[in-house]
């Protein structure tokens, strides 16, 4: 979708209103971490929305701004407006519970063409800080009537031309070793055995209070709240029919034998 876009903004001019369509709009605590680098150019960031409110998040919202020397080797998960992208929750399964929080992955790339004396890692600072506008809402976004799909305690509401997934399978990596004795592998496998090729994959996860979500990968969007976990998949990521694809859960248990409840979707 953004494979090679060039953007054409000035350098860090900041134009233009957020065009979130929800009302009472809230400026959230956010935080912004590097997950990997390719070469000196190409940069993984985590955006990182927190709640730290008395209410539930049950909208969000995030603006890119374009810049002169950013643009995007990798498809981003949201929609092109003019002078921007925007990413937001598709329905209430993305909310933010009050003590939760979202990952929203980006992948961008500087200009080599980066003009003056100006440090690449400063100028990836300026864009974050100055260019990345975030807001939420404890309005709530969705269709009624949609149908929901259950599994155990984990649940998701289905969007149009999405379908549950039922041929897969996880189990915990008994060969897994880490430095922290609670922290464990859940290996997924999901086989599309339907007439469709998956377009897109999400899921939700339910953990129970007693154990947290580490880390979802592959993942684009993960929103982790205080018994569950939903996550969406990188928008290259697509399964034809016929294949198979693997996801990796890691998991802060104390249980040695818990296997979480999971529903998966996939858009057809």
């Amino acid at each position: 979708m953004a494979n090679g876009y060039g953007l054409l903004e000035k350098k860090l001019n900041v134009s233009g209103e957020t065009i979130i369509d929800i009302d009472e709009v809230i400026n959230p605590e956010v935080g912004f971490k590097k997950t990997e680098q390719l070469g000196d150019y190409i940069f993984f960031y985590d955006i990182i929305i927190y709640n730290n409110s008395n209410n539930d998040y049950l909208s969000w919202q995030i603006k890119i701004n374009d810049t002169e020397y950013i643009s995007y080797p990798y498809s981003i998960d949201g929609k092109r407006t003019d002078g921007a992208w925007i990413i937001k929750n598709s329905n209430w399964d993305e909310r933010i519970e009050k003590g939760g929080k979202i990952n929203v992955t980006i992948i961008f790339e500087v200009s080599n063409e980066l003009s003056g004396t100006e440090l690449i890692e400063e100028y990836v600072q300026d864009f974050l800080k100055k260019s990345i506008e975030i807001t939420c809402s404890t309005k709530r976004e969705y269709d009624n009537g949609k149908d929901v799909i259950k599994e155990g305690n984990a649940t998701l509401t289905l969007n149009d031309s999405e379908m549950q997934i039922k041929n897969y399978s996880m189990q915990k990596d008994v060969n897994y070793s880490t430095s922290n004795p609670d922290e464990r592998m859940y290996v997924l496998t999901l086989n599309n055995d339907t007439d469709s090729d998956f377009l897109a994959i999400r899921g939700n996860i339910y953990l129970g209070t007693e154990n947290k979500m580490l880390e979802v990968s592959p993942s684009a969007i993960t929103c982790t709240n205080v018994t569950n976990t939903t996550f969406i998949l990188p928008a290259w990521i697509q399964v034809a029919k016929g294949s198979s694809l693997t996801l990796y859960f890691m998991i802060n248990t104390k249980n040695d034998n818990f296997i979480p409840n999971i529903v998966l979707a996939a858009t057809i």
